[in-house]
């Protein structure tokens, strides 16, 4: 009977090894690849096409917009058990056409590719689920790759910019692999999902 005890004993204290160790915990690193919708360089985006055409008093709109989503891998070090420090390095590409005269004259199509420096922070972390909040900052280039506009007095440039990712509630379930979800504001869009591995 004593021994059948220490056995199931044994099994409760590595069991419970296993799950303490899904939680990010100090000194740890975790992979995570991810897709994510509507982020800012999708609403900048809107914006922009929309001022276009008062611009340039009605000769050229830019229509038909169509956005790849945002694909995003992220590293991160957990600086202590609540607290990790990372980068995000985020792609995202736009087609669209441009309009001249009621006619399609151009297609536009443009690469948005923003690297980040991350952290979050994990209020939340109980066996094999974590619940976390989080803040990146980083900046965007964007490359343009439409066809010489000069004939219709348009022209799209390279360029670049500051841009931010609020995660206000991100979850992540499993052991080493693991799944997660985050719904936000930023250049990983409002909501995005995807895997993750700690190592």
């Amino acid at each position: 009977m004593k021994n059948t005890n220490f056995k199931k004993i044994g099994l409760l204290l590595l069991l419970s090894s296993f799950f303490n160790s899904n939680a990010q915990e100090k000194r740890t690193s975790e992979f995570r690849v991810s897709y994510g919708v509507v982020s800012t360089n999708s609403i900048i985006n809107t914006v922009t096409d929309i001022l276009t055409t008062p611009a340039t008093l009605g000769a050229i709109t830019v229509d038909n917009k169509i956005s790849s989503g945002v694909f995003t891998i992220s590293y991160s070090y957990a600086l202590v058990d609540k607290l990790n420090l990372g980068l995000d390095l985020a792609y995202e590409a736009f087609v669209s056409d441009v309009i001249s005269n009621g006619k399609i004259v151009n297609k536009q199509k443009e690469d948005d590719i923003t690297l980040a420096l991350k952290s979050n922070y994990n209020y939340l972390s109980k066996n094999k689920f974590r619940l976390y909040s989080g803040l990146g900052i980083g900046y965007t280039l964007i490359k343009n790759r439409t066809n010489d506009l000069s004939s219709q007095g348009l022209s799209f440039d390279n360029s670049s910019r500051f841009n931010f990712q609020i995660t206000g509630i991100g979850f992540r379930y499993g052991g080493k692999l693991g799944i997660s979800a985050e719904a936000g504001l930023g250049y990983k869009g409002i909501l995005n999902a995807g895997i993750s591995y700690q190592l």
